[in-house]
């Protein structure tokens, strides 16, 4: 296998809480979001990771560059949608844009 070398660039915004029943499952979430981001990415581009909270949200993204590429891994990203259905997580995924919408702490 090749190694690819990928630019990540991250905005934290500081105290943004989850409210969720197990917080294991948000590793799960961001690691998922990553793997599908460096998954769709070439070599050297930039792959973007923010945390912020919107109102009495907090918003997970996770982008990357490749734009309208077609989904490589269509069932992972409805096993994903299903997974934040069932703990009622907002996702979104939209070309290069990964989102998830939870309830702040």
């Amino acid at each position: 296998s090749r190694r690819r070398r990928l630019k990540l660039q991250s905005a934290l915004e500081p105290e943004v809480r989850v409210r969720l029943p197990d917080t294991s499952e948000l590793s799960f979430f961001i690691v998922q979001a990553l793997l599908r981001a460096f998954g769709r990415s070439e070599a050297g581009a930039e792959v973007g990771v923010s945390v912020r909270a919107e109102g009495t949200h907090a918003v997970l993204e996770v982008s990357d560059a490749a734009g309208s590429v077609p989904e490589q891994a269509p069932d992972t990203v409805a096993a994903l949608g299903l997974r934040c259905a069932q703990l009622g997580v907002e996702f979104q995924v939209r070309a290069g844009v990964c989102r998830f919408i939870f309830a702040r702490a």
